[in-house]
């Protein structure tokens, strides 16, 4: 098998230089990590369900 070494232009964008395609990956990626954080809500929700039901029986308690 034979190799050829192709010489590259440096008129190519070098991908760094691609602000669409930065713009878009930086983009996904929030998308992504809000993706992550969303899935904590429910039980951040349980939690303060638990918690205002905790208080709602205490505060029937007679203060003592």
């Amino acid at each position: 098998m034979k190799t050829k070494a192709v010489p590259l232009s440096p008129s190519l964008p070098v991908p760094g230089d691609r602000l669409l395609r930065r713009s878009a990956l930086a983009a996904f990626r929030h998308l992504r990590a809000a993706g992550t954080r969303a899935k904590a809500v429910p039980g951040l929700f349980t939690l303060a369900v638990q918690d205002v039901r905790d208080a709602w029986r205490e505060s029937a308690r007679p203060n003592v």
